[in-house]
């Protein structure tokens, strides 16, 4: 993934958290604007939400790898959670948080409570060519003043390894029975702009390297497996599809010709 795409996908983790007591209630609620993305740099007060608890995705500096120009060594982000509880009248409240009658849903919840989940969501992330995000520091601030209530802010910050590129994951590890095929894909599928599989085939042992070079298209779905009976003298491949806003159109696929992702028979 490259940086926006890193963005996109750590908002797409934190607007899927849920507080673990079996409600189902999402964390950061479920109205637009409760997790935005923002370039470098604290946002200006009109642009935040109006309700809390809200999230905050920055994309920050990174540097390119001196071996490879192709990726970015060390991209940071910063995921900022905010909270605000009321009847706070020293700032306490919106740390830790209050009294709730529902402990399932967010209001009353402060923002270290808060915070941890957004940071238990967004750790195991990972960036390009497997490289695990890192956990680089966490901070939390005093609690201030907005519209007359206290509100307060923790600070998530992490480092990844990024492409400068768009980039779309190819299935691995295709492996063919002869009447049934199985691959790994999670690292397609968890992906927020993940749509679909397709299988193809070519014929002649030279891979297609896009669903629209391939001869004919045996298999789609969701599934890491098909059940497609081979033909001898064509190679087949196997690819994700993407839609770079999380849609549900096809605009974006893997290579085909990836080691791992095609076979010939």
């Amino acid at each position: 993934m490259n940086p926006l795409q890193m963005a996109q996908q750590i908002k797409a983790e934190l607007q899927a958290i849920v507080w673990p007591d079996g409600s189902g209630q999402v964390v950061f609620g479920s109205q637009e604007g409760r997790v935005l993305v923002f370039a470098e740099g604290p946002p200006d007060p009109s642009q935040l939400s109006p309700a809390f608890p809200f999230a905050l995705v920055i994309v920050e500096e990174g540097s390119f790898d001196e071996d490879d120009p192709t990726l970015i060594a060390s991209q940071g982000f910063s995921v900022i959670v905010a909270a605000q509880v009321a009847g706070d009248p020293y700032g306490e409240v919106a740390l830790i948080g209050g009294a709730q009658a529902n402990l399932g849903t967010s209001p009353g919840k402060g923002v270290l409570e808060l915070s941890e989940r957004a940071r238990a969501a967004v750790q195991d992330l990972v960036g390009s060519d497997g490289a695990k995000v890192i956990l680089s520091g966490t901070a939390t601030s005093r609690p201030g003043l907005i519209s007359g209530k206290h509100c307060a802010f923790a600070d998530v910050r992490l480092t990844a390894t990024c492409t400068s590129a768009l980039a779309f994951a190819a299935p691995q590890q295709l492996v063919n029975s002869g009447v049934g095929q199985t691959w790994q894909g999670a690292h397609c599928s968890d992906r927020f702009d993940f749509v679909q599989y397709r299988m193809g085939w070519k014929a002649g042992s030279t891979p297609a390297e896009t669903p629209a070079e391939a001869t004919a298209i045996v298999y789609t779905g969701a599934t890491a497996a098909a059940s497609i009976t081979t033909v001898s003298s064509r190679t087949y491949s196997v690819f994700a599809d993407y839609n770079k806003r999380g849609g549900s159109t096809v605009e974006n696929s893997s290579s085909g010709s990836r080691v791992g992702a095609y076979f010939t028979t």
